[in-house]
Protein backbone atom coordinates (compact mmCIF):
# COMPACT_ATOMS: atom_id res chain seq x y z
CA UNK A 1 0.00 0.00 0.00
CA UNK A 2 2.71 2.38 1.03
CA UNK A 3 4.25 1.56 -2.61
CA UNK A 4 1.09 2.08 -4.68
CA UNK A 5 0.61 5.71 -2.31
CA UNK A 6 3.96 7.24 -3.21
CA UNK A 7 4.50 6.06 -6.67
CA UNK A 8 0.61 5.91 -7.50
CA UNK A 9 -0.45 2.18 -9.23
CA UNK A 10 0.73 3.01 -12.35
CA UNK A 11 4.23 4.21 -10.82
CA UNK A 12 4.27 0.98 -8.48
CA UNK A 13 5.71 -1.91 -10.04
CA UNK A 14 5.73 -5.93 -8.75
CA UNK A 15 9.64 -5.41 -8.22
CA UNK A 16 9.54 -2.28 -6.33
CA UNK A 17 6.87 -3.58 -4.36
CA UNK A 18 8.91 -6.81 -3.63
CA UNK A 19 12.02 -4.68 -2.62
CA UNK A 20 9.86 -2.90 -0.14
CA UNK A 21 8.19 -5.40 1.31
CA UNK A 22 11.77 -7.30 1.96
CA UNK A 23 10.90 -10.28 -0.52
CA UNK A 24 11.79 -11.55 -4.10
CA UNK A 25 9.01 -11.57 -7.19
CA UNK A 26 8.97 -14.50 -7.19
CA UNK A 27 7.26 -14.66 -3.64
CA UNK A 28 4.84 -11.84 -4.69
CA UNK A 29 4.25 -13.53 -7.79
CA UNK A 30 3.26 -17.01 -5.89
CA UNK A 31 -0.02 -14.48 -4.20
CA UNK A 32 -1.05 -12.29 -6.87
CA UNK A 33 -0.76 -12.42 -10.71
CA UNK A 34 -0.48 -8.31 -11.08
CA UNK A 35 -0.26 -5.63 -8.86
CA UNK A 36 -4.47 -5.15 -10.29
CA UNK A 37 -4.66 -8.14 -8.52
CA UNK A 38 -2.75 -6.83 -5.40
CA UNK A 39 -4.37 -3.60 -5.13
CA UNK A 40 -7.89 -5.57 -5.29
CA UNK A 41 -6.67 -7.53 -2.23
CA UNK A 42 -5.73 -4.77 -0.55
CA UNK A 43 -9.41 -3.28 -1.32
CA UNK A 44 -11.06 -6.55 -0.26
CA UNK A 45 -9.29 -6.49 3.07
CA UNK A 46 -9.60 -3.10 4.12
CA UNK A 47 -12.83 -2.97 2.86
CA UNK A 48 -13.97 -6.23 4.81
CA UNK A 49 -12.30 -4.60 8.13
CA UNK A 50 -14.34 -1.61 8.04
CA UNK A 51 -17.84 -4.13 7.48
CA UNK A 52 -16.57 -6.09 10.41
CA UNK A 53 -16.35 -3.17 12.39
CA UNK A 54 -19.74 -1.63 11.53
CA UNK A 55 -21.67 -5.43 11.86
CA UNK A 56 -19.99 -5.23 15.73
CA UNK A 57 -21.10 -1.67 16.98
CA UNK A 58 -25.04 -2.48 15.09
CA UNK A 59 -27.26 -3.43 18.22
CA UNK A 60 -30.74 -3.16 17.70
CA UNK A 61 -31.51 -3.51 21.22
CA UNK A 62 -29.73 -0.12 21.56
CA UNK A 63 -31.65 2.96 20.92
CA UNK A 64 -31.14 4.07 17.10
CA UNK A 65 -29.19 7.20 17.95
CA UNK A 66 -26.42 5.51 20.19
CA UNK A 67 -25.99 2.85 17.17
CA UNK A 68 -25.51 5.49 14.58
CA UNK A 69 -23.16 7.39 16.90
CA UNK A 70 -21.17 4.15 17.15
CA UNK A 71 -21.17 3.59 13.40
CA UNK A 72 -19.99 7.50 12.91
CA UNK A 73 -17.57 6.50 15.45
CA UNK A 74 -16.67 3.46 13.13
CA UNK A 75 -16.09 4.80 9.85
CA UNK A 76 -14.35 7.83 11.71
CA UNK A 77 -11.53 6.25 13.18
CA UNK A 78 -11.14 3.98 9.79
CA UNK A 79 -10.85 7.11 7.55
CA UNK A 80 -7.93 7.56 10.02
CA UNK A 81 -5.89 5.10 9.60
CA UNK A 82 -3.10 6.01 7.35
CA UNK A 83 -3.67 2.32 5.15
CA UNK A 84 -7.57 3.45 4.47
CA UNK A 85 -6.53 6.58 3.01
CA UNK A 86 -3.92 5.36 0.79
CA UNK A 87 -6.42 2.75 -0.70
CA UNK A 88 -8.90 5.89 -1.05
CA UNK A 89 -7.02 8.14 -2.87
CA UNK A 90 -5.20 5.01 -4.97
CA UNK A 91 -8.68 4.56 -5.64
CA UNK A 92 -9.83 8.02 -6.49
CA UNK A 93 -6.42 8.74 -8.42
CA UNK A 94 -6.21 6.46 -10.53
CA UNK A 95 -10.39 5.79 -11.45
CA UNK A 96 -9.57 8.24 -14.15
CA UNK A 97 -7.17 5.77 -16.22
CA UNK A 98 -8.68 2.98 -14.84
CA UNK A 99 -12.26 3.11 -14.90
CA UNK A 100 -12.93 -0.48 -13.16
CA UNK A 101 -11.11 0.73 -10.71
CA UNK A 102 -14.20 2.96 -9.92
CA UNK A 103 -16.65 0.61 -10.52
CA UNK A 104 -15.13 -1.74 -8.21
CA UNK A 105 -14.63 1.02 -5.43
CA UNK A 106 -18.17 1.50 -5.52
CA UNK A 107 -18.63 -2.02 -5.46
CA UNK A 108 -17.28 -2.52 -2.27
CA UNK A 109 -18.60 0.66 -0.67
CA UNK A 110 -21.75 -0.90 -1.11
CA UNK A 111 -20.51 -4.13 0.07
CA UNK A 112 -18.99 -1.90 3.04
CA UNK A 113 -22.67 -0.28 4.16
CA UNK A 114 -24.27 -3.32 3.47
CA UNK A 115 -24.58 -3.95 7.50
CA UNK A 116 -25.87 0.20 8.17
CA UNK A 117 -28.13 -0.26 5.09
CA UNK A 118 -30.10 -3.73 6.64
CA UNK A 119 -30.28 -1.66 10.10
CA UNK A 120 -31.58 0.95 8.72
CA UNK A 121 -33.65 -1.03 6.46
CA UNK A 122 -35.32 -2.69 9.86
CA UNK A 123 -35.80 0.56 11.39
CA UNK A 124 -38.10 1.68 8.47
CA UNK A 125 -39.95 -1.33 8.57
CA UNK A 126 -40.50 -1.24 12.20
CA UNK A 127 -41.57 2.12 11.40
CA UNK A 128 -39.02 4.66 13.65
CA UNK A 129 -37.27 6.13 10.44
CA UNK A 130 -38.99 7.04 7.39
CA UNK A 131 -36.10 5.33 5.07
CA UNK A 132 -37.17 5.17 1.08
CA UNK A 133 -33.75 3.20 -0.46
CA UNK A 134 -31.67 2.11 2.75
CA UNK A 135 -28.50 1.56 0.43
CA UNK A 136 -28.85 5.29 -0.48
CA UNK A 137 -29.68 6.48 3.00
CA UNK A 138 -26.06 4.55 4.28
CA UNK A 139 -24.61 6.40 1.78
CA UNK A 140 -25.55 9.43 2.91
CA UNK A 141 -25.12 9.10 6.41
CA UNK A 142 -21.47 7.98 5.44
CA UNK A 143 -21.25 11.34 3.60
CA UNK A 144 -22.16 12.89 6.83
CA UNK A 145 -19.94 11.47 9.07
CA UNK A 146 -16.62 11.47 7.08
CA UNK A 147 -17.03 14.76 4.94
CA UNK A 148 -15.33 17.08 7.53
CA UNK A 149 -11.65 18.19 6.60
CA UNK A 150 -9.73 16.59 10.05
CA UNK A 151 -11.14 13.26 8.18
CA UNK A 152 -9.85 13.84 4.81
CA UNK A 153 -6.49 14.91 5.72
CA UNK A 154 -6.34 12.50 8.96
CA UNK A 155 -6.19 15.23 11.59
CA UNK A 156 -4.76 13.70 14.54
CA UNK A 157 -4.54 16.56 16.67
CA UNK A 158 -8.19 16.92 16.42
CA UNK A 159 -9.56 16.48 20.00
CA UNK A 160 -11.72 13.35 21.01
CA UNK A 161 -14.46 15.73 22.06
CA UNK A 162 -14.64 17.84 19.11
CA UNK A 163 -14.33 14.67 16.83
CA UNK A 164 -17.79 13.77 19.09
CA UNK A 165 -19.42 16.92 18.09
CA UNK A 166 -19.05 16.57 15.24
CA UNK A 167 -20.08 13.29 14.61
CA UNK A 168 -23.14 14.27 17.00
CA UNK A 169 -24.34 17.10 14.69
CA UNK A 170 -24.06 14.03 11.45
CA UNK A 171 -25.85 12.10 13.32
CA UNK A 172 -28.63 14.86 14.10
CA UNK A 173 -28.99 15.77 10.87
CA UNK A 174 -29.15 12.60 8.95
CA UNK A 175 -32.00 11.44 12.14
CA UNK A 176 -33.86 14.61 11.02
CA UNK A 177 -33.46 14.03 7.40
CA UNK A 178 -35.22 10.64 7.42
CA UNK A 179 -37.99 11.66 10.15
CA UNK A 180 -36.96 9.62 13.15
CA UNK A 181 -39.66 9.88 15.66
CA UNK A 182 -38.38 12.96 17.52
CA UNK A 183 -38.74 11.01 20.75
CA UNK A 184 -36.06 8.24 20.42
CA UNK A 185 -33.48 10.96 20.23
CA UNK A 186 -32.22 13.27 22.70
CA UNK A 187 -32.31 16.52 22.72
CA UNK A 188 -28.65 17.47 23.49
CA UNK A 189 -27.52 14.62 20.72
CA UNK A 190 -25.23 17.53 19.29
CA UNK A 191 -24.07 19.02 22.13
Amino acid sequence: MAEFSDRGFRGATIASIAQRAGVSRMTVYKHVESKEQLLDKLSDYYSGRLRSALADVIDDARPCWEVLMAIGRSLYEDGRYTDSRAIARVLVIEAEHLPHLAKRGLALRETVLEPLADYLARLSLAGVLAVDNAQRAAQQFLNLTTNSVDYLFGGADVQDGEREKYIAAAVKIFLYGVHVRRDTAPADLAG
